[in-house]
């Protein structure tokens, strides 16, 4: 039974942020030698919700993101990460599509370590210094 997910999100971009500014985790998330560790919230079939979120600033607040409540979603035709939108990324109330799972995710979740790249409109969180298709840090679901 997956009870977490687990995900540093980009190793250039946490690194960069933290030698320039802050990182803040904010509960229930938390952080372990493998990344944020963000705990199960709730599950139905092809739907994992994590709960938490990991703030990003620095350059006084001109750099700023946050990946909060990711949910991982299993479906047919692939699976992905979403976050909650934020008026930054202009998707404020809604949910932004950040990163695409490469290799298929059963509906009912395998426990495992899976590859991840950057969705195309998911650039907007990292105010497009990355392009769509570069790769992200790996997530795991434990």
């Amino acid at each position: 039974m997956i009870k977490s997910f687990t995900w540093r999100i980009k190793d250039t971009f946490v690194d960069y942020v933290r030698r320039f500014g802050s990182v803040t985790v904010v509960e229930p998330a938390g952080e372990d030698g493998e990344g944020f560790v963000f705990p199960l919230e709730a599950s139905e079939s092809g739907l994992l919700r994590f709960k938490g979120s990991v703030e990003f600033s620095a350059h006084g607040g001109l750099l700023s993101a946050c990946v909060a409540n990711p949910w991982v979603h299993a479906e047919s035709a692939g699976s992905y990460v979403t976050i909650d939108g934020t008026a930054r990324t202009q998707t404020e109330g809604s949910r932004l599509r950040l990163a695409e799972i490469a290799g298929a995710i059963s509906p009912d979740a395998v426990l495992g370590t899976y590859s991840a790249v950057l969705s195309e409109v998911g650039v907007a969180l990292f105010e497009y210094r990355y392009e769509a298709g570069d790769s992200l840090a790996h997530v795991r679901l434990a």
